[in-house]
């Protein structure tokens, strides 16, 4: 990705051979951030602790990256990517701190978010759906927690995409919270 322009001045030196040196010996390259012009590449504020972001885009002008910064207490940085399907519907955002969160579409609308949190051995860990409330911001449906993993492989992993597990160990524990019911399980294998 380029992030503004990219100058470079490009000078003939020297030729060898039948080439001769012409009149025009410098020429200034200009490779420029252009596929969103006109859209925001980035922008300062001090509200809740947020400090810059800046926007990466797709050749066609969709967000490609969010870089984002905090300030207090500690300095803090990272990024969310995001991927579209090949008919320019957001599919999912990602993070490297192992988060991801899919979209659901009816009728070129998203009806359904759901967040996946994972640990660092890459089993999953928390589960959390979305659906748009009445004021057109998400509201939680439902969390489903996976703890206590055991150092065994699992037969049967959950897959959210096809042949790719969000459990390569078997979880010890699950919790379901949806409509203020909280359930909690423990496996014995």
């Amino acid at each position: 990705m380029i992030d503004g322009p990219i100058e470079a001045d490009l000078t003939i030196e020297d030729t060898e051979g039948p080439i001769k040196k012409g009149d025009l010996l410098t020429q200034k390259l200009v490779i420029s951030d252009d596929e969103a012009e006109g859209a925001s590449k980035g922008y300062i504020t001090t509200w809740e602790n947020w400090k810059y972001k800046s926007f990466f885009y797709t050749p066609d002008g969709r967000i490609a990256r969010i870089y984002w910064e905090l300030q207090t207490p500690y300095p803090l940085s990272g990024h969310y990517d995001y991927y579209y399907r090949e008919n320019g519907q957001l599919e999912k955002m990602s993070s490297p701190d192992l988060s991801e969160t899919r979209y659901s579409y009816e009728n070129d609308r998203i009806v359904k978010e759901e967040e996946y949190l994972y640990f660092n051995d890459g089993n999953l860990y928390r589960q959390l759906t979305y659906l748009p409330g009445s004021s057109g911001n998400p509201v939680l449906l439902s969390a489903r927690t996976y703890e206590n993993y055991l150092a065994a492989e699992n037969p049967f992993p959950l897959e959210i995409l096809p042949n790719i597990s969000a459990q390569p160990m078997l979880p010890g524990s699950y919790t379901l919270e949806e409509d203020g019911t909280k359930l909690q399980y423990s496996f014995t294998y």
